[in-house]
């Protein structure tokens, strides 16, 4: 003997109930390269990471007593005319603007 039973949503009771997506969409970052000894390039940065906060850390000086200094990050180049991606070529400067070229520095990028 072979039976079928058959419900329907109908008569299924409703079910109540929140449902939360968490998380983050993630694109690639920028490629970091050296160009030179005193530049950095950023490489194949997505449009989404346009706005990009830098922080400068100079670690050069750090336990030796001397006195940091000021350190800025000045854009040099920047190709945003691409559709998808873009690059930039950035120097390290004082507060008079000059160009940085001894020490070591950690360079922090923060993207929105």
């Amino acid at each position: 003997m072979l039976g079928f039973d058959t419900v329907s949503a109908a008569q299924s009771a409703p079910v109540s109930g929140v449902i939360r997506f968490n998380g983050r969409i993630v694109e690639a970052s920028c490629t970091a390269s050296g160009a030179s000894h005193a530049s950095v390039e950023l490489l194949d940065c997505p449009q989404a990471s346009t706005g990009q906060i830098f922080s400068v850390t100079n670690v050069s000086a750090a336990g030796r007593g001397e006195p940091r200094q000021q350190v800025f990050v000045k854009m040099i180049a920047d190709s945003h005319e691409q559709e998808k991606y873009y690059d930039q070529r950035l120097l390290l400067t004082d507060n008079k603007g000059h160009q940085i070229t001894t020490g070591n520095y950690v360079v922090t990028l923060t993207l929105p």
